[in-house]
């Protein structure tokens, strides 16, 4: 059966204005050698974890494209396009080449430009989820990023939202993210990060 895909339409933003409150929504941040590790987490989640899911690479990868993570996730995984909505149960891969924000739970093709304090290194596009989201936004830290990772962290905690990064030990010779020192509430390998964040999706989240 073919998974269902998000909707996009010129009045998503008004559809989409208040759903972001009722589920969490996950950014998943790595860099240009990060898709193994994407894969890794996205074979450990499951359908029906009520969240969803925006994987976020800070580099551009050939690689990382639907019908890539789609033999590994059991949930519908899209490219995202200007108006289309956050849903629960989706994966969204957001291109680094391109300026994303999120307003309303509505991806938006527009410039955000974050204060002069937030890390150079996280794009844009984290920011407005902090914006938009609050508290209901988990952020997960995977390989390569750099030392900028610890204060998107804690920007990201000062808002209420939940955050995770993969343990060293399981970076496997790749980079690892100085984050031991940061606001981490799960510091995991790849396959316990993905039992953490099913624990988090436990339903739908009110008010």
């Amino acid at each position: 059966m073919m998974k269902p895909l998000p909707s996009s339409s010129p009045d998503a933003s008004e559809e989409g204005t208040g759903r972001a409150a009722r589920f969490r929504v996950v950014w998943l941040g790595g860099d240009g050698r990060s898709l193994n590790l994407y894969m890794d987490l996205l074979r450990s989640l499951p359908n029906g974890t009520g969240m969803a899911f925006v994987l976020a690479p800070n580099r551009i990868q050939r690689h990382l494209r639907p019908e890539v993570l789609s033999v590994v996730s059991e949930m519908p995984v899209v490219e995202v396009e200007d108006g289309m909505k956050l849903e629960a149960d989706c994966v969204f891969i957001a291109s680094p080449g391109r300026r994303l924000s999120i307003n309303n739970g509505v991806f938006r093709l527009r410039k955000c430009v974050p204060p002069p304090e937030w890390p150079k290194a996280v794009n844009a596009l984290l920011y407005s989820m902090v914006q938009d989201l609050g508290d209901r936004l988990v952020a997960v830290i995977l390989s390569g990023l750099n030392a900028d990772s610890s204060v998107a962290l804690q920007i990201v905690k000062d808002a209420g939202g939940v955050t995770l990064a993969q343990s060293v030990e399981s970076h496997d010779g790749m980079p690892a993210p100085p984050v031991e020192s940061g606001p981490v509430d799960h510091l995991l390998p790849p396959v316990e990060l993905g039992k953490a964040l099913v624990a988090l999706g436990s339903g739908p989240r009110e008010g």
